[in-house]
């Protein structure tokens, strides 16, 4: 009995063993970080984490919010939203950090990390008083922004303290930029930068107006106003350095031109050939109208000559007629109409000479100059202006 009774002991006293190893292990496991257990996404989640502290301690903070971002995607806690936090703060995302920092703030977090993140958004707090977000939006895609000394590609998005900022944009192949913005605390100023390409301009003329008339450069449409297009040539058009084709087209007429533009070269293009059809019928106007003064001043010259050879000598002549009122009047009236109707509808107006101003010559360099000494020498064809405002191409 003893020996049972010993035996039945031993295998309590076992029992109770494993039974307090399994508790003492599964306590471990539950005051554990969940994303830091091993295996699965939380390992994951837990060796990008660290990769991305480590970053974060380097100060490469744009390397450190993408790794922060890349494991709270794998596993979700609050430890790895509160680093992403941090990094958006130092990158100037202060409301993207806001946003952050408030999803941390949860029961899950460690209590190691419930003081650093109290002091972090009491410090980001204090920046939203004292700062303002830029934005700058910029084509191309490819410029270069530059605000108090700090250099970015593509575009502006940042805080800032608040004041007067330089905004300078620049890209390879076109006009620099300068802005100038005030930031103010807590707002947000949004600026949109389109650079002009780097190049000269083109001016098309077109003969007889551009009413009615599709100018296209490059495939373009050129949008005219209104206003514009009481004319018959274009404002100044932008466009690069090289090789460019102009269409105009009125109706069923089109002619099309290519033309080579140098640098800070004007040049015209002039579209002949599609030119409105004469009006005829205006001119056939204008000569009806000129006879019907030719016949009134017949008239009128009847009047008179009747008035001063037979009725002027009748004793009742001055009093009795009013022919040398009536004749004056129909003469005057026929000379006005002939003469109004000759220069409105019949007469061909005279072309205006357009004074164009001197522009200094430019520095040539070997291929403009033989592209220059080729334009000289031929006699007819196109030719191509480098030099100021006068060239053209026909």
């Amino acid at each position: 009995m003893q020996q049972l009774g010993a035996n039945a002991r031993t295998r309590w006293c076992a029992r109770l063993l494993s039974l307090a190893i399994v508790l003492a292990a599964g306590g471990v496991l539950w005051t554990a970080p969940a994303w830091a257990q091993p295996g699965g996404d939380q390992a994951r989640a837990n060796a990008i984490y660290k990769d991305a502290k480590e970053r974060m301690d380097a100060g490469e903070f744009q390397k450190a919010f993408e790794f922060a971002q890349e494991a709270e995607r794998i596993f979700a806690h609050p430890s790895i939203t509160f680093l992403k936090g941090r990094a958006l703060r130092k990158l100037g995302r202060l409301r993207d950090a806001d946003d952050a920092y408030k999803a941390a703030d949860n029961p899950q977090l460690p209590k190691a990390l419930i003081k650093p993140l109290a002091d972090e958004r009491a410090g980001l707090n204090e920046e939203l008083r004292t700062k303002g977000q830029l934005r700058v939006v910029v084509e191309p895609k490819s410029a270069v922004v530059s605000v108090d000394g700090e250099t970015v590609l593509g575009g502006w998005d940042n805080w800032l303290p608040i004041g007067k900022k330089k905004v300078e944009i620049a890209a390879p192949g076109h006009r620099p930029a300068v802005r100038s913005v005030e930031v103010q605390a807590g707002e947000t100023v949004d600026i949109k930068v389109v650079l002009a390409p780097l190049g000269g301009s083109l001016t098309v003329l077109v003969p007889g107006g551009l009413k009615g008339v599709e100018i296209l450069v490059d495939g373009l449409a050129v949008e005219l106003a209104e206003g514009s297009r009481v004319g018959d040539r274009t404002p100044l058009l932008p466009v690069s350095v090289g090789a460019h084709e102009v269409t105009c087209s009125r109706g069923n007429a089109r002619v099309a031109h290519r033309v080579e533009v140098g640098l800070e070269a004007a040049v015209q293009v002039t579209c002949e050939g599609i030119e409105p059809p004469s009006a005829g019928g205006g001119k056939a106007l204008g000569w009806g109208g000129v006879a019907v003064g030719a016949g009134l001043l017949s008239y009128g010259a009847y009047g008179l000559g009747s008035w001063l050879f037979v009725d002027r000598n009748d004793e009742r002549g001055i009093v009795s007629t009013n022919k040398h009122w009536l004749g004056s009047v129909y003469a005057l009236s026929g000379v006005a109409t002939g003469v109004a109707s000759y220069l409105l509808f019949v007469r061909e107006p005279k072309p205006v000479a357009r004074a164009t101003s001197a522009r200094p010559a430019l520095a040539l360099n070997a291929s403009q100059l033989r592209l220059l000494s080729a334009c000289e020498s031929t006699p007819s064809g196109d030719t191509v202006s480098v030099l100021g405002d006068t060239g053209s191409a026909r």
